[in-house]
């Protein structure tokens, strides 16, 4: 028989009381409406006692959250308490309500995986008859430290932070000890400390008076354990101040590179981040932006997927090929390629696509059937699928402008699904095109796994916009607004403003669906990163943005934005006129000044009169645009 007595201090409002739910029948076995309502006499202090006839194989899982007027209100901070229970055992458990903190930010991935990760040791269960187990939440421990407990007395140490007792780390900021309270007397005083595991000059003692150690010293025939489950280690000022390094990885060329920095040169990346003690590696966005396979689509912000990598990444210098000679010849030319002093993106390119097809050739009928891309497969369908469909119809048709795909301008995956099938060609093309993104997403993971164990967090980059050209504008033109185009307004950087080119987006339609959208795009970050930078984070509440007909970034405008009306204007001394103010156009004056003797020239083939001495440039030029295309090619002759 197991004894169960739990005890909590938290003030309710009225109509709220406090529940406990644990993973055993007697608590509800985790389901909500079975939960167990504690009681109380006061509105503070809650209690409730169960019993258990034996010892389950796991250890007891369970946590408190509170109900008001009979519905689920709210529940404390995650992870679940845990507990390792002993049979023929009375367990006295006193909880402290787990609130979620400032210090929250510690328990995403960048520290439960990297900076401050631990090797974790199994919860085990209570050893001495008449003991004291203390659980303490310190998510605040660096990889070389330690927490402790010291307190007055031999048992605890003396005070002496040499003599303390090192708490067990059970769980990710969870640290634990069992103390033999045969000869720790009541009332100890007592504080918890943070060592460092090799100079014991650089401790933390937590913060506030001493803690009392309670101990029962009353005689009893069972074995008893008396429990003080998550308490909070007192350091509220608590700021980590990490280090890191921002780089491209196009720039992490090694001496096994082919020209271009690779995933797995993230590797050694990782070796020199832990020899100068830095915490993460930033990188510029990775990914695919393959729209004409030449030097413009080396710019890392234009993106044709959200979630495809940029195959020139994969590293191919772990790969053989069954054909030596060409083999021999393409390691030749990426030795070349790794010597010069700029990358050439375009032949980097050529010759890893290439040295893949190759790769593909040999291997890949026997790699597309294994179980490790079959998994791949399945758990990114939803945007592997329309990625390797675009891919194919990208060089077939020579362009990445989907409304030149004739019958396929429209995305139908009903009318791709029929193409693969019933197009050869079309099925081996995809099938190469998801093989490139299994060898990089698998190449991408290694090099995360290895620099989680070398405790430095990767961190990726999110662009603000995406591609007009892109696989999600194809499939979801309804999120964007295709008409418009992102940018920056004009600055001492950029005289002439910035026009990015990207199309913004119909935030009101995104809305419609709880901005799932936007909600993949960071969870397939998370995946993939331990920490990500979101491009230009104003993008999310207001952008510069221009019509698409427009080059520069000098006729954008905030979206969005407050206007002002008519009547505004002339309060503040503005009469507005709309023909004149708002409709462009151009004065005689003018004319002179920029083409001199070729005036007349200009205003009979390029300019409209729409009064004395002013003009309005002809339809066919009447756009920044439709000047660009006019002039294209031509020079001042």
């Amino acid at each position: 028989m197991i004894s169960l007595s739990f005890n909590i201090e938290y003030r309710t409002q009225w109509g709220e009381e406090l529940c406990i739910l644990g993973s055993v029948p007697q608590l509800g076995s985790l389901k909500e409406s079975e939960a167990i309502s504690l009681s109380t006499t006061n509105g503070v202090n809650w209690t409730t006692q169960v019993q258990l006839q034996s010892v389950g194989k796991e250890p007891l899982e369970y946590f408190y959250f509170v109900r008001k007027n009979g519905h689920f209100h709210r529940r404390e901070y995650t992870p679940n308490r845990k507990i390792v229970l002993s049979a023929n055992t009375d367990f006295t458990i006193r909880d402290y309500w787990k609130e979620e903190t400032y210090h929250s930010y510690l328990y995403t991935s960048v520290f439960t995986e990297c900076v401050f990760k631990q090797p974790l040791k199994t919860f085990s269960a209570p050893k001495y008859k008449k003991s004291k187990l203390l659980n303490v939440i310190c998510p605040y421990v660096k990889k070389s430290e330690h927490v402790v407990i010291t307190g007055l007395g031999d048992e605890l140490g003396d005070w002496d932070l040499k003599k303390a007792l090192p708490l067990t780390p059970v769980r990710y900021g969870e640290w634990q000890i069992e103390l033999n309270t045969a000869n720790i007397p009541t009332d100890t005083p007592y504080k918890f400390a943070i060592v460092d595991s090799c100079d014991f000059s650089k401790a933390h003692w937590e913060e506030d008076q001493n803690r009392v150690l309670e101990i029962d010293n009353t005689t009893q025939k069972r074995k008893s354990v008396s429990v003080e489950m998550a308490l909070p280690y007192k350091h509220p000022y608590f700021q980590w101040k990490g280090k890191g390094v921002s780089i491209p990885l196009f720039s992490l060329r090694s001496e096994k590179s082919a020209g271009i920095g690779d995933f797995l040169d993230l590797k050694k990346m990782v070796d020199w981040a832990v020899t100068t003690d830095q915490d993460m590696i930033q990188i510029l966005p990775i990914n695919d932006t393959t729209s004409t396979a030449t030097w413009t689509d080396s710019y890392p912000y234009s993106s044709i997927s959200i979630f495809a990598f940029n195959p020139i990444y994969i590293s191919i210098n772990r790969f053989t090929l069954q054909n030596k000679s060409k083999l021999e010849k393409l390691t030749a030319e990426a030795k070349e390629l790794n010597m010069l002093s700029v990358i050439d993106y375009e032949k980097v390119y050529a010759l890893k696509q290439n040295f893949l097809r190759e790769l593909f050739s040999d291997e890949g009928k026997k790699v597309i059937q294994s179980e490790a891309y079959l998994d791949f497969c399945e758990k990114n369908e939803d945007w592997l699928f329309p990625y390797v469909c675009f891919c194919y119809l990208r060089d077939k048709f020579k362009t990445a402008n989907f409304r030149d795909w004739e019958v396929y301008t429209d995305y139908s995956k009903e009318l791709l699904e029929k193409l693969l099938k019933q197009n050869k060609d079309a099925k081996q093309e995809t099938d190469y095109y998801r093989y490139l993104q299994f060898i990089a997403y698998s190449q991408l993971g290694e090099s995360k796994v290895y620099a989680q164990q070398k405790g430095v967090a990767l961190k990726g980059d999110i662009p603000i916009g995406v591609d007009r050209n892109s696989v999600e504008a194809w499939t979801d033109p309804h999120l964007f607004n295709l008409n418009m185009q992102a940018g920056a307004p004009p600055d001492d950087f950029s005289v002439e403003g910035q026009n990015w080119g990207f199309p913004t987006y119909n935030w009101e339609e995104m809305e419609r669906d709880n901005f799932a959208w936007w909600k993949r795009r960071f969870q397939k970050m998370a995946d993939n990163f331990d920490a990500y930078r979101i491009d230009h984070i104003l993008g999310f509440f207001r952008i510069w943005e221009m019509s698409s007909h427009h080059v520069q970034g000098l006729l954008g405008h905030f979206s969005r934005a407050l206007p002002l009306s008519t009547d505004e204007l002339y309060q503040w001394g503005f009469p507005f006129d709309e023909q004149r103010m708002a409709q462009p156009y151009i004065h005689e004056s003018m004319l002179h000044d920029f083409f001199g003797a070729y005036v007349d020239e200009v205003t009979a083939n390029y300019l409209d009169v729409l009064s004395w001495q002013r003009f309005k440039l002809k339809p066919f030029c009447n756009t920044q645009r439709k000047i660009e295309k006019l002039f294209d090619g031509k020079d001042d002759d």
